[in-house]
């Protein structure tokens, strides 16, 4: 998850919060909870465990749509910190099942099965 936060944040639209420093800066101005350059480093490189209040508030910082980061997060084994009180993302809904009538996949004879 660290490497996803850190490619967000020094390649995002902001080139003022490709530095842990500002960035940091920024964290502390949004919301609550300490952060620092080091703490940034640390989340970023996978030392310390992200919580999901964080995560969000990376997206917010970023200007990235609400969930981008989050979801990834969830979806990962060690994504996010389970102690933190952060939210969870609500379950998504199941997707719908496919009509009787389709052909599996592997039955496609479409363009690409054709050998040339």
């Amino acid at each position: 998850m660290g490497w996803l936060l850190r490619v967000n944040r020094v390649l995002g639209p902001d080139p003022n919060l490709a530095t842990a420093t500002r960035f940091a800066a920024a964290l502390r101005a949004s919301g609550d909870g300490p952060a620092s350059p080091a703490r940034v480093s640390q989340w970023e490189t996978g030392a310390a465990r992200v919580g999901r209040r964080t995560v969000r508030r990376y997206e917010t910082l970023l200007g990235l749509p609400a969930g981008r980061l989050a979801a990834i997060a969830e979806a990962l084994p060690d994504g996010t910190d389970p102690l933190d009180p952060g939210p969870a993302l609500p379950a998504s809904p199941a997707l719908p099942a496919l009509p009787a009538t389709s052909a599996p996949g592997c039955c496609w004879s479409g363009p690409s099965a054709t050998p040339r």
